[in-house]
Formats: C-alpha cells, structure tokens, sequence
C-alpha cells in the first residue's frame, strides 16, 4: 500500500495527473511534522485523500489544523460537501466524527497483489 500511495512517482502522479492540492504542517523551525492532501471530486464536493501527523505530535491540534484549513479552502473553491474514506481498522475514524463527519457508507477497493482496502465512507457539510 505504500508503494501505492506515497511512492515518489505515485505521489507525482497525484498532484500533476490527479490534481490533488497537497498541504504541508511545519513546526516554527520549518521542520514538517505532518501533510493533508485533496481534490474536487464532483461539483462542490471535495475529498480529504490523506491526513497524516507525526506520531510523535498527535494530540497537539495539528490533525484539526490540518482539516480545518482543507475544509476552509474547499469552502472558498466552492464545496459544500467533504468526503473522507477511513480504514474500518482505523482509530482515525473517530477523530473525524468528532469534527462532524458521518458514516454514510462502507466500500471495499482493491489495491491488487491481494490487498483490499475496508474503508468506512464519511461526509460532512461544510456549507
């Protein structure tokens, strides 16, 4: 999976082919310490791709941060709608249904060479 996602060709791919808006979350020393990653996906419905923190940093608001600026700059592209697929394994899934966020779905994708993605779907007004 992570060759799937987050190869530098794959990556490359997302932002150039996909149109993927990639943010990055520094500390005050310009050290990355997390990423969130988007993209329209229908008229006025935008999709979080990746939402990734630090371990090491998790619980200090920069998750929230994170969403907050998506959904604020999806907002002003004209969204109404945020979608978010989470792994059914995934604690993560709680993280976003206290930001509002709603199960609305399961879906199942398959990545090839045996691996099958569980995903829960999650959506939220951002109106």
């Amino acid at each position: 999976m992570l060759e799937h996602f987050y190869s530098p060709s794959a990556l490359k791919d997302q932002m150039m082919n996909r149109q993927h808006i990639f943010l990055l979350a520094e500390t005050e020393d310009e050290e990355p310490v997390g990423f969130a990653s988007y993209s329209n996906i229908q008229p006025a419905v935008y999709r979080l791709h990746k939402l990734y923190v630090l371990p090491s940093i998790q619980g200090r608001n920069i998750g929230r941060t994170l969403l907050e600026v998506v959904e604020e700059e999806c907002r002003e592209a004209g969204a109404n709608k945020m979608m978010i697929n989470v792994n059914r394994y995934n604690k993560a899934k709680n993280f976003y249904e206290r930001l509002g966020y709603k199960v609305i779905g399961e879906e199942n994708i398959d990545l090839g060479n045996g691996v099958l993605q569980e995903d829960f779907v999650l959506e939220k007004d951002i109106s």
